[in-house]
C-alpha cells in the first residue's frame, strides 16, 4: 500500500489537501481548487518538502483571513 501511494499520480494532491486542510482548520472551497493545484505543483517541484508546504500554506491570504474562532 505504501509503495502504491508513494508512486500514485493522486498521492501529492491527496497529502497537500489534508495538509491544508489540517494548517487552515477548515475545508477549502471549490474557490480553492486553483490554490490546491499551484500548492501541489510546488509540493512537487521542491520534492516533497513538507516545511516547504507549510511555508507556502501560512502566505496565502486564505490562512490569514481564516476563521480563527476554532
Amino acid at each position: 500500500l505504501a509503495d502504491l501511494l508513494a508512486y500514485s499520480d493522486q498521492g501529492p494532491s491527496c497529502f497537500v489537501r489534508q495538509m491544508y486542510r489540517v494548517s487552515v482548520g477548515e475545508l477549502e472551497t471549490p474557490a480553492q481548487e486553483q490554490l490546491m493545484r499551484d500548492l501541489t505543483h510546488n509540493f512537487v517541484q521542491n520534492g516533497g518538502s513538507i516545511k516547504d508546504l507549510l511555508i507556502d500554506i501560512v502566505v496565502d491570504s486564505s490562512f490569514i483571513t481564516r476563521n480563527s474562532s476554532l
